[in-house]
């Protein structure tokens, strides 16, 4: 039996930098960003089978601060001055992952390996974001700008800060089957489900008999299978070489932003 422990850690600054797209250059914004990540990994092994159990924690946060003046783009030159209208903004994410993973080894010396395993992991979204809350100033050109003539809104909310639930659970299988000649082929298939809560929504009326459109739909993470297939060589006098060609399906998960905005 072995455990082991690992954490790490990230603590950086960013100046100007771009949160989304904007035809400004990020000027007068500022970004601060932490990260943390800790598991904790049990694995046992007997004669042919080993199994390894991990619990971990992770933290990512992204706050971003815009100072300097409010937005003001001249529509005629798709220019602006002062800080975007995207900033600013607070995202974090806290998560708890668990996961289990047992392996099999078979054939005459153990030469072919089995695994499967399932994952879930369970967290909390937290964001305070609103585009435009701080005004937005639009001016034909630079002539309109002078003579101070131009369009001003923002954005009025009662709050701009939500928190929400995420989980996500995934079954996965891998299987290398030595093939002879320092050839091994490689496959394998993972299913994963990622869930936003269905009952934060709230149905606006007025809004859907405006625009025909629900306020209050949960986007739903369909069945994702993802295969990988392969074959890996190791060769050479004493098999110092190893040679893979790999290929896989991954899916890309809902985003959280998205989400919390609606």
């Amino acid at each position: 039996h072995r455990v082991t422990a690992r954490a790490s850690g990230a603590h950086y600054r960013e100046r100007s930098p771009l949160l989304g797209l904007d035809v400004l250059n990020g000027a007068d914004v500022n970004l601060d960003s932490k990260d943390f990540l800790g598991s904790a990994t049990l694995t046992s092994s007997w004669s042919n089978v080993s199994n390894e159990l991990r619990v971990g924690f992770q933290s990512a946060t992204r706050d971003w601060r815009a100072k300097g003046p409010a937005t003001s783009y001249f529509v005629s030159e798709a220019a602006g001055i002062g800080a975007p209208a995207t900033a600013p903004g607070y995202f974090k994410l806290s998560t708890i992952h668990f996961a289990d993973a047992l392996l099999y080894q078979f054939g005459s010396s153990g030469e072919h390996r089995m695994t499967v395993g399932l994952a879930y992991s369970a967290g909390r979204w937290k964001q305070d974001y609103a585009y435009g809350r701080r005004g937005i100033y639009q001016f034909g050109d630079l002539t309109h700008f002078q003579a101070g003539n131009g369009v001003f809104s923002d954005v009025v909310a009662r709050r701009t800060d939500v928190s929400f639930r995420v989980r996500e659970i995934a079954v996965f299988g891998d299987l290398q089957f030595r093939l002879g000649g320092g050839l091994t082929g490689v496959g394998g298939l993972r299913w994963d489900r990622q869930k936003f809560p269905n009952d934060v929504l709230l149905a606006d009326t007025t809004f859907v008999r405006a625009f025909g459109i629900r306020s209050n739909r949960t986007p739903d993470d369909k069945i994702n299978l993802s295969p990988r297939v392969g074959i890996l060589w190791n060769g050479g006098r004493s098999r110092q070489w190893l040679v893979s060609l790999v290929g896989a399906l991954d899916h890309g998960l809902l985003n959280p932003q998205r989400f919390a905005e609606a």
